[in-house]
């Protein structure tokens, strides 16, 4: 192994499974079955998490990433180069780094300005037109 591969070896958290990452990660259960469904579709060999930042799981081969799963959805690399998602059913939910709840309230109605269409703040005075 050249001193790229080391590098590269020491700055992930290599799996023997899916399962295994899934469980590391904290993919929520509900999720597995998805996730598992997509991964037996895909040809990958190497199962890992970044280990600085962690912020997903790569279904990978010498080739390179095959496929990321996230908290929320799995993305898909194309040929082209672009994305395939496969929305969870997590998705859209904050993940354990983030305490596993939401914050605020997302089904609060707010008022919106008829002028430019944003978001009235509390004053009733639009803060982007002034009407």
């Amino acid at each position: 192994m050249d001193t790229s591969d080391s590098a590269r070896a020491d700055s992930r958290e290599y799996f023997a499974s899916l399962e295994d990452a899934l469980r590391e990660y904290k993919i929520p259960v509900e999720n597995h079955a998805k996730i598992r469904e997509v991964a037996a579709s895909l040809a990958y060999d190497q199962v890992y998490i970044p280990r600085q930042s962690r912020p997903y799981i790569a279904l990978a081969t010498d080739a390179g990433v095959v496929a990321y799963v996230n908290w929320g959805r799995v993305d898909l690399k194309r040929e082209d180069g672009g994305y395939d998602q496969v929305v969870l059913s997590t998705h859209g939910q904050f993940g354990p780094r983030a305490g596993g709840r939401r914050r605020g309230h997302p089904d609060e109605y707010r008022e919106v300005c008829p002028f430019c269409f944003t978001q009235m703040p509390a004053t009733g005075v639009c803060d982007t037109c002034g009407q």
